[in-house]
């Protein structure tokens, strides 16, 4: 049977959903399915879903609410799927109060989609295939031309923080062979690529099946030859040591930035959320990567409001942050996860105490990355340029070596180069210069 194979893929959540996509792009194409850039092209809508957090899963919600009511009117018919976390996550609910959905997959089984697509058009809704752990077929991402791309080393969770949702819906860890990542980065590199950043839940803990460590990995990589960057995300502070933080320093091609998720301040509190490490054992590490990489950027997420969390244990939040002083971090206000050990969990914070905790950590960590930036006023800094800025299109924008988002006003054919720029103003989020030495 012959269809029409244009599909749309909408994406929610974290860096690893956004690779995941790439994952799909590259599974679909090689199957004969046609991408199109503008939704209402499509005769097929993949929703690429993540639930780490509530606010996240009510916009999918609705938006397939938006999609049913189009199906409805659609003559020549729509495929909706959705994929992810939320396929794993929802599937009860979905199934439930969205029958109209066609297709359900899980972040282990994309290599079965087009089988998925190609059963639901035939009227076969076949939804246990997201139980599946086909994560070992997957092929290496065929990128599209690009600046900066992310390349996954590694799937899944082994943490089991009590309230994170992962490990449930992405399965256990799994490590990426070396080899197929080095050749995934090589050709990102030739096609170039000027910035990988390696994804994983936790890529401290990645190569356990190939005897081989994440500094190992990174070694790898940096003997690529090229003028490109490497990043990654995001660290777990348990197994974040003295060798990750002196492969910062030493790796040419590795940048001075470390995203290092504290969480909270309170030993209490980092103790529910199942952290496996202390306040005290985390400073020490903060201290420790300062001495060894002395111009490191560092930022953290947070969670505000965790059950039981008092006033003190958040004092023990903010004396953690004013002590750190972070470039900037991700604040985020608990909200329950079903299916964690969290959300068994008494004590509930009240909203408002949230938003007010939320507001003051939002508000130090302003002051903090103001400060910090500072320190940039009447200094020349790398940039690789990215594009136009998309506040003012006479603009563009790129990333320092630190992970600083730098707006300068330029010619377009300086896309894609590395160049510096003196800067001469400065706000918490962005500094602001004059291109020089071009």
């Amino acid at each position: 049977m012959e269809f029409d194979k244009k599909y749309y893929i909408q994406v929610w959540g974290c860096q690893m959903n956004a690779y995941d996509a790439d994952l799909i792009n590259s599974i679909l194409t090689s199957s004969g399915f046609v991408p199109v850039d503008n939704e209402d092209e499509a005769n097929i809508v993949l929703l690429q879903t993540c639930s780490v957090r509530e606010s996240a899963e009510v916009k999918v919600f609705n938006k397939i609410s938006k999609l049913i009511k189009r199906k409805k009117n659609d003559n020549n018919g729509l495929t909706i799927g959705v994929c992810g976390c939320m396929a794993e996550n929802q599937e009860s609910v979905i199934l439930k109060k969205y029958p109209e959905v066609d297709v359900l997959c899980g972040p282990n089984a994309y290599v079965e989609l087009p089988r998925l697509i190609e059963n639901s058009i035939l009227g076969v809704k076949t939804h246990e295939l997201i139980k599946d752990d086909k994560r070992d077929f997957y092929p290496q991402v065929q990128h599209k031309k690009q600046l900066r791309a992310y390349v996954a080393v590694m799937r899944g969770c082994d943490n089991f923080c009590s309230y994170c949702i992962v490990p449930y819906v992405r399965g256990r860890e799994k490590s990426m062979p070396p080899d197929k990542i080095f050749c995934e980065a090589q050709k990102l590199v030739d096609n170039g690529c000027r910035e990988i950043t390696l994804l994983g839940q936790n890529v401290n803990s990645y190569g356990k099946e190939y005897n081989m460590r994440f500094v190992d990995l990174l070694n790898k990589l940096n003997s690529i030859d090229g003028q490109f960057r490497l990043r990654f995300l995001t660290s777990h502070p348990k197994d974040a040591d003295k060798d990750l933080f002196k492969a910062i320093r030493d790796l040419d091609k590795v940048c001075p930035y470390l995203h290092l998720p504290i969480q909270s301040g309170s030993n209490k509190i980092l103790e529910k959320m199942n952290r496996k490490y202390t306040r005290e054992n985390y400073l020490r590490k903060i201290d420790l990567v300062k001495e060894l990489v002395p111009d490191i950027s560092l930022s953290s997420d947070f969670i505000v409001g965790f059950p039981s969390e008092t006033e003190d244990d958040f004092q023990d939040t903010l004396d953690v942050m004013n002590y750190v002083e972070y470039d900037s971090s991700f604040i985020f206000k608990y909200s329950v996860r079903y299916g964690t050990s969290a959300a068994k969990y008494e004590g509930n914070v009240p909203k408002q105490i949230k938003e007010d905790r939320n507001r003051r950590l939002l508000e130090l960590q302003e002051k903090i990355s103001l400060r910090k930036n500072k320190k940039f006023l009447n200094k020349k800094v790398q940039i690789l340029v990215e594009g136009k800025s998309k506040r003012n299109p006479e603009r563009l924008f790129g990333r320092s070596l630190n992970f600083k988002r730098v707006v300068f006003t330029g010619d377009e054919k300086y896309v894609g180069k590395y160049v510096n720029v003196s800067i001469n103003k400065v706000t918490p989020l962005t500094l602001f210069g004059t291109i020089e030495n071009v």
